[in-house]
């Protein structure tokens, strides 16, 4: 019994320096809002009865992840874009929608989860840049055909990925991580943003 009473009082030292306890109604209904939790970084809601929901200022993230997408919407590649010489190692067209809709999902998590834990701090500064330039250079290339800056505005892109991973790593190992994918599809669409203008200086 004592061993249960000291692992039990152990557990709750632990919750205690990780969550932030409250009441909500009704007044039966207790919750623990855990923000920045070991291992898993996810905010959460355990009510009574083991319920668990998430916390709605994730949505935000999603609806600001969204806007940013809309721009690949606004400015497709069309007729324009088919027609300029491509490296034979450029990724089949079908594959683009696929990759950035699990890589936006990935950037609306790791933004949430950072925000939860530090909403003040350096990576959040570095996630709003990153998303802002990323919508933007679709516009550049796609609507300008401006080759040469869009190959500038996805290697500002690519520092601003990078910052976010080093900064939030101390954050959120979670939100780091959920980066690295996003790193390497931005190394992979800049270097072929730069041999596809290379390849029609021309038409630059």
């Amino acid at each position: 019994m004592a061993g249960a009473l000291m692992s039990a009082a152990r557990a709750a030292v632990e919750i205690a320096r990780y969550c932030r306890f409250g009441i909500v109604v009704p007044a039966r209904m207790f919750h623990i809002e855990c923000h920045g939790m070991p291992l898993s970084g996810w905010a959460c809601r355990i009510r009574e009865g083991g319920s668990v929901s998430l916390d709605w200022s994730l949505l935000v993230f999603v609806v600001l992840v969204v806007i940013a997408a809309s721009s690949g919407v606004l400015f497709k590649p069309g007729e324009w874009y088919k027609s300029l010489r491509k490296p034979r190692w450029t990724p089949p067209s079908w594959l683009f929608g696929p990759v950035w809709s699990v890589l936006y999902i990935m950037i609306a998590v790791a933004g949430w989860l950072v925000w939860s834990a530090a909403p003040a701090s350096a990576a959040m500064w570095f996630w709003g840049l990153q998303l802002f330039v990323n919508a933007t250079w679709s516009g550049v290339f796609f609507g300008m055909r401006r080759m040469d800056l869009a190959f500038y505005d996805i290697g500002l892109l690519w520092i601003l990925v990078a910052g976010f991973i080093l900064t939030a790593g101390g954050i959120s190992t979670v939100a780091a991580l959920l980066f690295v994918p996003y790193l390497v599809w931005v190394t992979i669409a800049g270097a072929l943003n730069w041999t596809v203008w290379r390849m029609n200086l021309e038409r630059a």
